[in-house]
């Protein structure tokens, strides 16, 4: 991995570093990111933003809103 922006326990805790997130709407997009692994989510690969981010660019680009087909397992919790 070129970067580790966070990691997560499933059904536990997620820790968030910001040390390379350069603003507030990214490191809110993480943290959203961080507590779908905590609440079960994997790596997906629509629309997401559980879409895995091996880049700050990466990281930037994905949405920051869950796709349809995340939010519906996060819903069925």
């Amino acid at each position: 991995m070129n970067f580790v922006f966070g990691v997560a326990h499933p059904g536990k805790a997620a820790v968030l570093s910001t040390h390379r997130l350069d603003s507030l709407d990214l490191i809110n997009k993480e943290a959203i990111h961080e507590t779908g692994h905590v609440l079960g989510l994997q790596h997906c690969n629509n629309e997401c933003v559980m879409q895995f981010s091996n880049s700050l660019y990466e990281a930037k680009a994905k949405p920051a809103t869950l796709c349809e087909r995340c939010w519906s397992l996060v819903t069925f919790l």
